[in-house]
């Protein structure tokens, strides 16, 4: 093994040539391969997401993850986004006109949750 005490890898799969389940498989037995390792995740739930179902969706699937993970590989840390707040106007690198300042970016039916 390498200088490096751990790695972050993503929670939610997107690739076609693995599905959710073989992923963790995969991940499940890299760490039974260095029990040394620190494993944590990055990934997000897009509360930003106008679909309700999809964001409770998405959270359900993720609240089930944070257990696998917990139970099968240690982790203890996971590096969390939650979404974007981008103006329908205005590009996701246009600081100065994203996030919650004083031009909102947070569409009403958002704020209205």
């Amino acid at each position: 093994m390498n200088k490096y005490d751990g790695v972050e890898l993503r929670w939610k799969y997107v690739y076609d040539d693995l599905n959710q389940e073989e992923y963790q498989s995969k991940v499940a037995a890299l760490k039974q391969q260095y029990p040394e390792m620190q494993i944590s995740y990055g990934g997000m739930v897009d509360f930003m997401a106008e679909n309700r179902n999809q964001v409770k969706s998405d959270t359900e699937n993720y609240l089930k993850f944070l257990e696998w993970s917990s139970r099968e590989c240690g982790t203890t840390a996971m590096n969390f986004f939650t979404g974007t707040m981008v103006r329908p106007d205005a590009d996701y690198y246009e600081f100065d006109r994203n996030g919650s300042g004083k031009d909102c970016a947070v569409t009403q039916a958002q704020a209205a949750w």
